[in-house]
């Protein structure tokens, strides 16, 4: 757990009520049998959570999405190219399985690579 400075907030990715066990069969929920983060939470005292994110990764451990499941309007896909880099963010409200966005994307981020050097470009499209 790690306070934050928020008054009275932690981030857990501990086991909360009523799950019964976590992804590897432990009290660690928040991460995968892989140790990736798959449930980030920021609770109060009480155990409430004030912030609240879930993600889901490909097999090369790239993050593919992620859910803010205490505002549906920021949720993120992301898209990769053949090499494992990023190559976009789309922000949006995501369609049930994950894959996509179900109505049209609040923001995009396109990150092209820049082939002359081994930095990416950054741009964010108007409108």
């Amino acid at each position: 757990m790690r306070s934050h400075a928020q008054a009275n907030s932690t981030l857990t990715y501990l086991l909360q009520a009523p799950l019964l066990s976590g992804d590897a069969g432990d009290q660690y929920n928040g991460l995968d049998r892989f140790g990736r983060v798959v449930d980030q939470r920021w609770i109060n005292g009480n155990g409430t959570s004030l912030d609240r994110f879930t993600y889901g990764y490909d097999r090369n451990s790239n993050r593919l999405w992620r859910d803010n499941l205490m505002n549906a309007s920021f949720w993120e896909l992301y898209a990769y190219d053949n090499l494992g880099q990023l190559t976009s963010m789309d922000r949006g409200t995501l369609n049930a399985n994950h894959t996509g966005l179900s109505d049209c994307p609040i923001s995009r981020l396109k990150l092209p690579f820049d082939t002359e050097t081994p930095r990416h470009r950054f741009s964010v499209p108007s409108g």
